[in-house]
């Protein structure tokens, strides 16, 4: 299991992009898909990453380029100015209306919005990700888990893919070191339990919300290997 760590947070601003190969990160939270984002492939291939999303303390924690705005309202202006440069999207909308914790479903689906979103960008690649109970509302899903990757937490996530994709098969252990919400865990282990280094900034709280970045790096294997296409930065 490699490990991805934290080396980018609150060094790049939006001016220093230009010219840059990009990825955009759509309800971006404190960043796990960023973090997939710009490692991939550890060869250089990563992108530079702008992450967007309302709610400020994100920032705190968000490793690429944090940009503040309600998505709900649309894309932000700046959008226009790089479309040029984006060649991925990608999409975590909230959650919380489809979560498994019966006692914790709030908020709007805005599954439907993000890829509204992703399809007005018109990237060359795009994914969408949400939680098991948000099937219904993905178009022929694939599912991840982090024990096909090693990971110390199982955490099943599903993807809808402007691209052909496959979900990866359960190794499930008989017992993992963290389960998914686990307040009682060391937090330096349940970052390396996400493939994280343990000394990044991310706390528990926002470990519970983050994808791993392994998922994002199977995606992206898989749309080079299977697209009909070969994809400029990896090149």
């Amino acid at each position: 299991m490699s490990v991805v760590s934290d080396t980018t947070i609150g060094d790049r601003t939006l001016d220093d992009l230009w010219d840059t190969p990009l990825a955009l990160d759509l309800f971006a939270g404190a960043g796990g898909a960023c973090r997939g984002l710009q490692t991939y492939g550890h060869r250089g291939l990563g992108w530079e990453v702008i992450g967007i999303d309302a709610d400020p303390r994100k920032a705190r924690y968000y490793p690429g380029v944090f940009v503040e705005h309600d998505l709900t309202e649309g894309l932000p202006e700046f959008v226009d100015d790089y479309a040029d440069q984006i060649e991925i999207v990608w999409a975590s909308a909230p959650c919380t209306f489809a979560t498994d914790l019966q006692f914790a479903r709030s908020g709007e689906n805005l599954i439907p919005l993000a890829r509204d979103l992703c399809q007005e960008i018109d990237p060359p690649v795009w994914i969408l990700e949400n939680v098991p109970g948000a099937r219904e509302h993905l178009e022929k899903p694939v599912q991840l888990c982090g024990s096909s990757f090693g990971l110390g937490v199982r955490k099943h996530r599903l993807f809808e893919t402007s691209f052909f994709a496959h979900g990866t098969a359960c190794s499930h252990p008989d017992g993992f070191d963290y389960a998914i919400g686990d307040r009682e865990a060391p937090v330096t282990g349940y970052r390396r339990a996400h493939g994280l280094s343990p000394r990044s900034p991310l706390p528990a709280k926002a470990l519970r919300e983050v994808i791993p970045p392994a998922y994002v790096h199977e995606l992206l294997d898989q749309y080079i290997h299977y697209a009909p296409h070969s994809h400029e930065s990896t090149s």
